[in-house]
């Protein structure tokens, strides 16, 4: 189990300097992401990530587990590779979600801005109370170099 050391900040979506560091983003990657199980101290999800590299598609599906720790801004996390096929979409489709795209800024420490994308009739994990229409979330996380 390895320790994730993140912090998250929103961001106005009016803000030009998020829309040049978009613009200039060294990859662009689509996330549908499902809450398998969620509680006080333990998030498990599916996520499929969608690139797009010389020219095609490719697809990659994750699961993790996220455990609270003591500690402010760390977590817990288990990350392991899945091979999905159409059956087990199936028993997803009833489960929470959020969908949104995520622009990599920097890999190390990783960089990101997550621009969450809203549609009709989906069952959505997130409560809005940050107007994700109108903010985008930045998360800063560890990875070799200390943040």
């Amino acid at each position: 189990m390895n320790t994730e050391k993140e912090m998250k900040f929103y961001v106005s979506k009016s803000s030009d300097l998020i829309h040049k560091l978009i613009k200039n983003s060294s990859e662009n990657i689509g996330i549908i992401q499902w809450y398998i199980k969620t509680d006080e101290e333990t998030e498990e999800r599916i996520r499929l990530n969608i690139r797009l590299l010389n020219d095609e598609y490719s697809y990659e599906w994750i699961k993790t587990i996220k455990k609270d720790t003591k500690n402010f801004n760390e977590r817990e996390e288990i990350e392991e590779s899945l091979d999905y096929y159409s059956e087990d979409i199936n028993l997803l489709k009833d489960k929470p979600c959020v969908i949104k795209i995520r622009h990599v800024i920097k890999f190390d420490p990783e960089i990101v801005i997550d621009e969450y994308l809203f549609q009709d009739n989906i069952n959505y994990n997130i409560q809005d109370k940050y107007d994700l229409n109108k903010n985008y979330i930045i998360e800063v996380e560890e990875k070799k170099l200390r943040i």
